[in-house]
């Protein structure tokens, strides 16, 4: 729910996956992530204040300045929906980064000159980013796709806003992740083309609403085939959260964090412990 903040070049993704964890609210707001990343410059933003939410109203106190002079040609990849959590479940966690299905969208935010992202931006309606994006670039959007980008002819001395509308799935988890790799290999084919042709972009990906949810007891329920040699499935800790003010203020997901004290050779893993929250504290500055 916190606003945006460079990416690290080693690991964004993994920077995503533990930012949109750590930051986790209990408010019921309707809110989408927002991944913005530029073969230029973007302008830096202060750090978040955990559990905040983004308001379309600050989205574009940020996006004055980025497209403030020139001509730009930003691509709107807009998903039917999304959420952080289809980060979560399908981004490839722990490195594991063959399984993945965004690994076209790693290797841009790795590769661009700069990107921020918005981990929660309030949902006010389908048509609030593009009206935006719109209104800021004075250029109306053009509806392209993978397939026909390659006979477009870009006129790079006005600003262009081409909008690449990718589904969502509505069943299975598997069929999730199919679709969401598929949209990431449209994602891939439209960036290629870019950059082979030298346009100077801004890419924007997110959702016209948010999705839904996946509540983690059916995932972890779900039947899963396995071979006669495939070890048991490792047991997946609950988080460990903090709440103040009625909404969660620390929140740890982790499956092993080691610690060695300095009086001895023996690690130990903290996440298989029963932590004890007695004499905690959080505010805006600081949580221990």
């Amino acid at each position: 729910m916190a606003e945006s903040t460079n990416f690290s070049k080693a690991s964004v993704m993994t920077f995503i996956l533990f930012f949109a964890a750590c930051v986790a609210s209990g408010s019921s707001t309707a809110q989408v992530p927002l991944l913005m990343w530029s073969s230029k410059s973007l302008p830096p933003l202060a750090s978040p204040l955990a559990g905040h939410i983004t308001s379309m109203e600050e989205l574009a106190a940020y996006l004055a300045p980025a497209f403030g002079s020139g001509p730009h040609t930003v691509l709107l990849f807009l998903q039917d929906k999304l959420s952080k959590d289809d980060f979560t479940l399908f981004g490839g966690v722990f490195g594991n980064k063959q399984e993945s299905a965004f690994r076209n969208l790693e290797a841009a935010l790795q590769s661009s000159s700069s990107s921020m992202t918005f981990p929660a931006l309030e949902w006010t309606g389908e048509s609030a980013v593009p009206s935006l994006l719109q209104e800021k670039l004075g250029a109306s959007p053009l509806l392209v796709d993978a397939d026909t980008l390659s006979h477009l002819s870009l006129n790079t001395s006005v600003s262009n806003l081409l909008l690449i509308n990718l589904p969502y799935c509505s069943g299975s988890l598997k069929s999730c992740k199919e679709v969401l790799s598929g949209n990431d290999e449209v994602m891939g084919k439209v960036l290629s083309f870019l950059k082979a042709k030298d346009v100077s972009y801004t890419a924007i990906y997110t959702g016209l609403q948010p999705s839904q949810v996946i509540s983690r007891s059916s995932l972890l329920n779900q039947q899963v085939g396995r071979t006669l040699l495939q070890a048991p499935g490792a047991v997946v800790r609950p988080p460990i959260i903090y709440n103040v003010s009625g909404g969660p203020c620390i929140m740890l997901w982790a499956q092993s964090l080691l610690i060695s004290l300095p009086s001895s050779s023996e690690w130990i893993d903290l996440a298989a412990q029963s932590p004890t929250l007695s004499g905690s504290m959080c505010n805006s500055t600081n949580s221990m």
